[in-house]
């Protein structure tokens, strides 16, 4: 990636009057976002980075995490703009590092916490997931996925840690329930957290690993899930 054409796509797309002014602008944006991520992560952005941008990402001390709307207000104050203007500023940034240097963007975004990928996203691009480092590990879903996924299921409710659901049955539905669905997900290699609430309640909680995450494979079991309560107990009620 060269510098030039770095700073020139920032000050194109975020309508800058100098290139100064893209410089000032992609030096706090990337400071910023280093300070948020791991020390041996910050070495290998700042080595990707062109060599007057280096100094950018290599900043000292520990990881310091920030959720999407304090990385907005740090990179404000350092350009001393409003938070909307410092979100524009940011989201041209790493749209500019995408045009010049995917791979760079991919590692990056994958560095940053869910809801920090979502703040720093360009308008208009689909927002990117958080690749896990081996390929037979799913994709961390953020919040706003979680959320949109949500919608379109029955009585789940979560976030990015997890999602569950609570179906109240007659007692003797619920047992043929949870057998139904331990063998959904058994079939998917998969599985489903089950507490028995009551006689005639059961939760089901679904999360990939330790410490959990929601993944596309929990939304398909959640799927599933709905479809085998419809079936057993006739759609259920919720707990």
């Amino acid at each position: 990636m060269k510098y030039q054409d770095l700073i020139e796509t920032v000050r194109t797309d975020a309508r800058l009057d100098s290139n100064e002014h893209a410089r000032e602008t992609v030096q706090a944006v990337l400071t910023t976002v280093a300070h948020g991520i791991p020390p041996e992560d910050r070495t290998r952005l700042a080595e990707a980075l062109p060599g007057s941008l280096e100094s950018a990402a290599e900043v000292p001390g520990p990881r310091e995490p920030r959720d999407g709307a304090g990385v907005v207000t740090e990179i404000g104050r350092r350009l001393d703009v409003e938070a909307e203007r410092a979100r524009y500023l940011a989201q041209a940034v790493f749209g500019a590092l995408r045009t010049n240097d995917p791979e760079l963007a991919d590692r990056l975004h994958g560095d940053l916490e869910a809801d920090v990928r979502e703040v720093l996203t360009p308008s208009g691009e689909a927002s990117r997931r958080a690749e896990s480092e081996r390929g037979e590990v799913p994709t961390e879903l953020s919040d706003a996925e979680v959320d949109q996924a949500l919608r379109r299921l029955t009585g789940w409710t979560g976030d990015h840690t997890a999602i569950s659901r609570t179906v109240q049955l007659p007692a003797d539905r619920l047992e043929p329930l949870v057998n139904q669905v331990q063998r959904v997900a058994g079939e998917r290699n998969d599985k489903a957290a089950v507490s028995r609430d009551s006689t005639d309640t059961v939760t089901f909680t679904l999360r990939t690993g330790r410490p959990g995450v929601v993944t596309e494979p929990d939304i398909e079991l959640a799927e599933q899930i709905d479809r085998v309560v419809f079936e057993v107990g006739s759609g259920g009620q919720p707990g």
